[in-house]
């Protein structure tokens, strides 16, 4: 079995993002009570439905005492390692305090460390030199991309697709006209269209024949600051 130890953050991509390149049999996520509280549901989830992922499993730390944190962490480990198992340390997103417990049981219990830039999708070894295995070099690829559903649900939301409109044809051709030529303004215009709707939403209101009125007040005060 391969068991990735992970440190557990609050951007879901650096949670994840190693099982998504390799194939992963165990995640174990180190980190602090209210984060996991806040990430375990969604992390878990996209990790089995997505990854393929067997096993996930949570560990509270302390805040800050490194000899508790190594104690909790050197248990976790010892308990896989002694079964045999493959282990790796994943690094990405992690806070200090951890990382620092990362590199001493790292070296202590020869446990191979990575880490991913996620802006350049980059996996980097930090032991590629060792005669150790790597999580690069040792275990399976995997690809697992990413589209707006699966990203909507790595972040805990879901899509209620019974809020969909059945019909997304326009049906009047006078208001698909006005669509048109708005969407050309706005097209021609498209770096001042933030800045000018925020104007007419500040200054118009509706009269009460639903005509289009404007204070006075308010056109003086935008111009004054434009």
């Amino acid at each position: 079995m391969t068991v990735n130890f992970e440190f557990l953050g609050m951007e879901p991509i650096e949670n994840l993002i190693t099982c998504m390149h390799f194939k992963i049999d165990k995640v174990v996520f180190f980190g602090y009570n209210e984060i996991i509280q806040s990430q375990k549901a969604s992390a878990e989830s996209f990790l089995r439905k997505y990854c393929g992922v067997e096993q996930v499993s949570f560990v509270s730390l302390s805040h800050n005492h490194l000899d508790a944190v190594l104690d909790v962490m050197r248990n976790t480990v010892e308990k896989e390692k002694n079964e045999n198992h493959d282990i790796f340390f994943d690094i990405t997103g992690g806070e200090s305090l951890i990382l620092v417990a990362f590199g001493i049981l790292s070296k202590g219990l020869d446990a191979p460390m990575h880490m991913y830039d996620v802006e350049a999708d980059e996996l980097i070894e930090l032991n590629e030199n060792s005669k150790r295995k790597t999580i690069g070099k040792n275990v399976p690829e995997r690809k697992v991309n990413l589209d707006l559903n699966r990203y909507i649900e790595m972040k805990g939301g879901l899509i209620n697709n019974d809020l969909h409109k059945n019909t997304k044809e326009i049906d009047n051709e006078d208001f698909a006209r006005d669509v048109d030529v708005l969407f050309g303004f706005v097209k021609k215009h498209i770096t001042l269209w933030h800045s000018f709707a925020g104007f007419m939403r500040n200054c118009f209101v509706f009269g009460e024949d639903c005509m289009v009125c404007v204070e006075a007040a308010k056109i003086r005060t935008a111009l004054r600051e434009t």
